[in-house]
C-alpha cells in the first residue's frame, strides 16, 4: 500500500508542475506520460486503497469490545456529570433564593442586628447623657456656690470644667433640657463678670471733671450684691490674671487712664500731677499760667512727671503673694495695647521739639535719650510688655538722623518764609576780593609756598565778585546755605550729606519759587531782571566757592553744587536775555507807533518829534534803573545793545524814506540831532575800557546820517571817497542819495562812481 501511495503522490506533483519546470536532480531528458502509465497509476491507487480498508475493517473487528467499553464509560460519565450539575442548581437556588434562601436570611439576621445594636447604643448614649447632665447640673450649682462666696478662681476654675463637660453634650439643635443648662451657665457667667467687672471698675475709679482727673485705688470693694464682707481688689486681680482675661476687664481702665490721664500728660505740659499717698489718689489738674510746650520746662520733667504716675500704681495696688505689685497687670495690657501710641506722643510732642537746632547742642541732647531709654527700660523691668524697638528706642538710638530730618525741614520752612516775603529791599555788595587758584588746587611739584607781594585782586581769577546790588531775600538764602553747609562738617558722614542736599534743597526752592512768585515785578520793574540776573550770579558765585572748598576739605557729597552753579548761571542769562527781548519789542513798538519818519508837514514832525522824545525816556530810564544796581561791565553790556537797536532802526527809518525834500531833509537832521545830544550822557558812561571793545557799533552811522541830511553832493561824495561811510551798504547809499536829490546827469554819475567804488571797497576789506 505504501508504495502505491508514494507512487500516486508522484504522479499527483507531475501533473500540477508546470511544463517548463526541471527539478534540480532531474534527468536531461525526461520521458513523456503516456495513457497506459496513466492506467497503471489508477489501478495502483485503486489497489492502494482498498489495502487501506481492509486494514481498518480488520482493526475495528478485532478492538471492538475495548472500544464498546470505551464508549459505555463515557456514557456513564456525561449521566453522572448531568445529574451533578442537577444537584449544584438545587444549592444555588436554596442559597441566592430571595425568598427564603441563605443569603437573604443572612440579610435579614444582620439587619436585626443592626437594629439592635442601634437601640443598644440609643440606650447607652441616653445614660450617658444622663450622666453627663447630673455632673453639669452639679458643676454648675458648685460654680454658683463659688461666686457667691466671691472665690473667683475657684470659680473660674468650675467653669472652664462646665465649659468641657458642656462641650461633650452631642450638639442637637433644639432640647429643652440642653437649653435650660446653656441659659443657666450664661446667667452664672454673667454674674461672674458682672461681679468682677463691678469690683475692677468701683476699686480702680477715675474721676473725669473741667480741668482735672482724680484716679482712685479701693483695696477693698463692698455692695449690696456681694455679700456682707468687703471683697478686695487683689483676689478679683488674682483670679483675672490666672485666666489671662486682663483684656476682658482691665482694658476700659487702661483706655482711660491712657485717654484722660498719660495722653493729655504727655501732649500738653501744664497738666501737673499730684499724689496722696494717705487716700491713695492721684489727681491731675490743668494749670492754665503754666507754660504748654514741654521745651520752656526743666529738661526730662516729662519723664519725672509720667514716672510718678506710673510709681503711684505701683504702691496703690494689692501685692502679690510674693510681694511684688499687681501694678504689673496694668503695665503690661499697657505695653500690648497704647504704648506704642504713647511713646510716639512722647517723641512727637517732646523728643522732636526738643532737639536742638544747631548740631553743636546734639550732643547735650543726648542726655535727654539716654533719660528717655532709662525711663523705658525700667518700666520694661517692672512689667510693660513690648515687642522689637519702640518709637522712642527708634528715635533716641538714631538722634543725628531725626536732628537732620527735623533741621532739614526747618531750613526749608525758613526758607520758604524768606522767599515769599513782600519785602523787596535790597542790598549794595561791595568787590569782593578774588580767591587765589592756589588755595583751592594743591601744587603738583612739592616747593615751598611763595607769597606773592601784589595785591590780590590783580590776579587774574574766576572766582571774585562785582559790586552789585543784590536782594535781601538772596542774601539771606546764601547765609542760609552757607550755614547749613558748615553745620554740616561736624555731623557724621550719613548726617553730613542729607544736610547738604537740604542746602541743596533750599536753593532748588528759590529756583522754583522767585521766577513764579516775582513774575509780575519782572514783566513790569526793569530793575527786577538785573537784581535777579545779579542774585542768580551771586548764588552760582558761592556754589562754586562751595564746591571747590568740599574739595580741599575732603568732605564727601558736594550735594551737586558745580551743576547747580551752572544752572544759576543758565537762568541769570534766560532771565536777561527775556529782558532785553522786552525792551527791544518795547522800543520797536515806540518806533512802528509813528507810521513811518517823513515829516512833510508840521504834524508829522511833530509825531516824529514825540517818538524820538518817547525813545530818549525809555533809554535814560533803563539807565538810571539799571545803572544803580549792576557792575559797570554790566551795565555798558546791556544798554550798549538796546541804544544800537535804537539806532539801527532810527537809520532804517530815514533810509526807507523815498523822496526827502530840502525842508524835510531839515527838519530830520534837527529833530535827529537833538536825539544824538540827549543820548550823549548816556553814551559818555558806556566806555570801551568797562565794555571791552566798542560800545555802541551803530553809533558812528547814526552820525554820519544825521550829516548826510544837512551835507551837499560834494560833501556826501567827499565823505565817501575818505571811506567814512564805509559803515553803509551800497544800496543804502544809492537809496539815500536817489531820496535827498533830483535825477541829474550829475547824480547818475556819483551814483555811478558810488556803486563801482563801493564794489572796489568791498573787494579792499575783503
Amino acid at each position: 500500500m505504501s508504495s502505491g501511495l508514494a507512487l500516486a503522490s508522484r504522479v499527483l506533483r507531475t501533473l500540477s508542475t508546470p511544463e517548463d519546470y526541471t527539478p534540480w536532480d532531474a534527468p536531461e531528458a525526461s520521458q513523456p506520460v503516456t495513457d497506459s502509465s496513466l492506467q497503471h497509476v489508477a489501478e495502483s491507487l485503486a489497489r492502494g486503497i482498498s489495502d487501506v480498508q481492509y486494514q481498518i475493517e480488520s482493526h475495528v473487528s478485532t478492538h471492538f469490545n475495548v472500544i464498546k467499553e470505551q464508549v459505555d464509560a463515557a456514557a456513564a460519565i456525561q449521566v453522572e456529570a448531568r445529574q451533578i450539575a442537577e444537584d449544584i442548581a438545587a444549592i444555588t437556588d436554596r442559597v441566592e433564593n430571595s425568598t427564603d434562601g441563605l443569603e437573604a436570611r443572612m440579610h435579614s439576621a444582620l439587619r436585626e442586628y443592626d437594629e439592635l445594636q442601634l437601640k443598644a447604643d440609643v440606650v447607652e448614649q441616653s445614660l450617658n447623657i444622663v450622666e453627663s447632665l447630673v455632673q453639669i447640673d452639679d458643676l454648675l450649682s458648685t460654680y454658683a456656690e463659688h461666686v457667691n462666696l466671691n472665690d473667683y478662681a475657684a470659680a473660674f476654675e468650675h467653669a472652664a470644667r462646665t465649659k468641657a463637660s458642656m462641650d461633650t453634650l452631642p450638639p442637637w439643635e433644639v432640647t429643652a433640657v440642653f437649653e435650660v443648662l446653656k441659659d443657666r451657665q450664661s446667667s452664672i457667667d454673667e454674674n461672674l463678670k458682672g461681679r468682677l467687672e463691678y469690683i475692677v471698675s468701683q476699686a480702680l475709679c477715675i474721676d473725669l471733671r473741667k480741668g482735672s482727673v482724680m484716679i482712685k485705688v479701693e483695696e477693698y470693694v463692698t455692695a449690696p450684691g456681694l455679700g456682707p464682707d468687703p471683697i478686695s481688689l487683689q483676689s478679683a486681680l488674682l483670679a483675672v490674671a490666672g485666666q489671662g482675661l486682663e483684656k476682658t476687664y482691665l482694658m476700659p481702665f487702661v483706655r482711660l487712664l491712657y485717654k484722660k490721664v498719660l495722653e493729655p500728660v504727655v501732649r500738653d505740659a501744664r497738666w501737673d500731677v499730684r499724689v496722696d499717698a494717705e487716700t491713695r489718689s492721684l489727681s491731675i489738674s490743668l494749670e492754665e499760667n503754666a507754660p504748654s510746650s514741654w521745651s520752656a520746662l526743666p529738661q526730662s520733667l516729662i519723664f519725672g512727671r509720667l514716672a510718678s504716675i506710673f510709681a503711684f500704681f505701683e504702691s496703690s495696688m494689692p501685692k502679690n503673694a510674693d510681694g511684688t505689685s499687681q501694678h504689673a497687670l496694668l503695665l503690661g495690657l499697657l505695653g500690648t495695647t497704647f504704648w506704642t501710641q504713647l511713646s510716639s506722643a512722647i517723641v512727637e510732642c517732646y523728643l522732636e521739639k526738643g532737639l536742638p537746632e544747631e548740631a553743636r547742642l546734639l550732643a547735650d541732647f543726648e542726655s535727654v535719650a539716654e533719660d528717655c531709654l532709662t525711663f523705658e527700660q525700667d518700666l520694661v523691668n517692672k512689667g510693660l510688655k513690648v515687642t522689637g524697638l519702640t518709637p522712642l528706642g527708634i528715635f533716641c538710638n538714631d538722634l543725628e538722623k531725626h536732628f537732620t530730618n527735623k533741621r532739614h525741614l526747618t531750613l526749608l520752612e525758613t526758607a520758604r518764609l524768606f522767599l515769599i516775603t513782600k519785602d523787596y529791599a535790597t542790598v549794595q555788595l561791595e568787590e569782593s576780593i578774588p580767591v587765589p587758584l592756589s588755595n583751592f588746587i594743591p601744587s603738583i611739584i612739592l616747593e615751598p609756598k611763595r607769597e606773592i607781594n601784589a595785591p590780590p585782586f590783580f590776579e587774574k581769577t574766576p572766582f571774585g565778585f562785582p559790586r552789585c546790588v543784590i536782594s535781601v531775600t538772596t542774601q539771606n538764602i546764601t547765609d542760609l546755605v552757607r550755614r547749613t553747609t558748615v553745620e554740616a562738617r561736624e555731623l557724621s558722614p550719613y548726617c553730613r550729606d542729607r544736610l547738604q542736599r537740604s542746602a541743596h534743597a533750599i536753593l532748588d526752592l528759590f529756583r522754583a519759587v522767585v521766577p513764579v512768585h516775582a513774575a509780575h515785578r519782572l514783566a513790569t520793574i526793569p530793575q527786577m531782571p538785573m537784581v535777579l540776573f545779579n542774585d542768580c550770579m551771586y548764588i552760582a558765585h558761592h556754589l562754586l566757592l562751595l564746591h571747590l572748598e568740599n574739595r580741599r576739605t575732603g568732605s564727601q557729597g558736594n550735594a551737586g553744587y558745580l551743576g547747580l552753579a551752572i544752572a544759576f548761571r543758565a537762568i541769570s542769562e534766560q532771565v536777561l536775555d527775556a529782558e532785553l527781548a522786552r525792551q527791544r519789542d518795547i522800543l520797536q513798538g515806540i518806533i512802528d507807533d509813528a507810521d513811518g519818519f517823513d515829516v512833510l508837514n508840521e504834524q508829522r514832525r511833530v509825531i516824529v518829534e514825540k517818538t524820538l522824545k518817547q525813545l530818549t525816556h525809555q533809554l535814560v530810564r533803563l539807565s538810571n534803573v539799571w545803572q544803580p544796581v549792576t557792575p559797570p561791565s554790566m551795565y555798558a553790556a546791556t544798554l550798549a545793545p538796546l541804544i544800537s537797536y535804537t539806532l539801527r532802526l532810527l537809520s532804517s527809518q530815514v533810509l526807507a524814506l523815498i523822496d526827502i525834500g530840502e525842508q524835510e531833509s531839515h527838519s530830520l537832521h534837527v529833530l535827529l540831532t537833538s536825539f544824538h545830544e540827549a543820548l550823549t550822557p548816556l553814551l559818555a558812561g558806556l566806555s570801551s575800557e568797562d565794555y571791552g571793545g566798542p560800545p555802541v557799533p551803530e553809533l558812528a552811522k547814526f552820525r554820519h546820517l544825521v550829516s548826510i541830511l544837512e551835507s551837499s553832493f560834494a560833501g556826501i561824495m567827499e565823505l565817501y571817497r575818505s571811506a567814512a561811510l564805509k559803515a553803509f551798504e551800497e544800496e543804502e547809499l544809492v537809496r539815500l542819495v536817489r531820496a535827498l536829490f533830483a535825477d541829474t546827469p550829475l547824480r547818475r554819475a556819483n551814483l555811478e562812481k558810488i556803486r563801482s567804488g563801493a564794489k572796489t571797497f568791498l573787494a579792499v576789506s575783503t
